[in-house]
């Protein structure tokens, strides 16, 4: 019925944009960064999953085993948490967007 998907790619606009404005990136980057070190990314990652996890039923099979991983990934030491996480293939959509979840990947704020 429906289907959910937990990646999204930014359009060729919106790329340009951020090579356009690289100094908003930056800033955003380092309220991320600092977020994730006060505990924020991870409160919205708690809020996120619990979303998603009432979507369950309305999902694909594909996102329901990317979703699963990633779930399983954010109780796991950092090694096993970095791998599982690679191989769901998720991403954020800008470069400084992907710097951040590595960082929080990293700082266990996933």
């Amino acid at each position: 019925m429906y289907e959910t998907s937990l990646r999204t790619r930014g359009n060729a606009s919106s790329r340009g944009a951020r090579c356009r404005r690289l100094a908003p990136d930056v800033t955003i980057l380092l309220c991320t960064l600092n977020g994730e070190r006060q505990g924020r990314f991870r409160h919205w990652q708690d809020l996120n999953v619990a979303a998603l996890t009432r979507l369950w039923p309305h999902m694909c099979p594909e996102n329901r085993r990317v979703f699963g991983l990633f779930c399983k990934a954010r109780k796991q030491p950092f090694l096993e948490r970095a791998t599982i996480l690679a191989e769901t293939g998720v991403y954020r959509q800008t470069l400084l967007g992907n710097i951040g979840l590595v960082a929080a990947v990293a700082l266990n704020k996933i």
